[in-house]
């Protein structure tokens, strides 16, 4: 999924490619760092949707941790 939304981003489908990032995060994908690195996203970074994409990939890294840790 997380592909396919770089494929709609490279094609200036913006909408396409937030949808498709939102469900890659909810099947699961927390790397804000490649959301912020992917030359394949760069047309979406100044879209405010993007920002919020980031930080909700944050925040549920940091919860995914500390549920990590509560369980160790």
């Amino acid at each position: 999924t997380y592909n396919i939304a770089c494929v709609h981003a490279l094609r200036d489908n913006k909408d396409e490619a937030f949808t498709k990032l939102e469900k890659a995060i909810d099947m699961g994908f927390l790397r804000p760092d490649a959301l912020q690195e992917d030359p394949d996203l760069a047309n979406l970074r100044d879209d405010e949707r993007f920002k919020k994409l980031v930080d909700k990939v944050k925040q549920l890294q940091d919860q995914a941790k500390k549920t990590k840790q509560k369980d160790a």
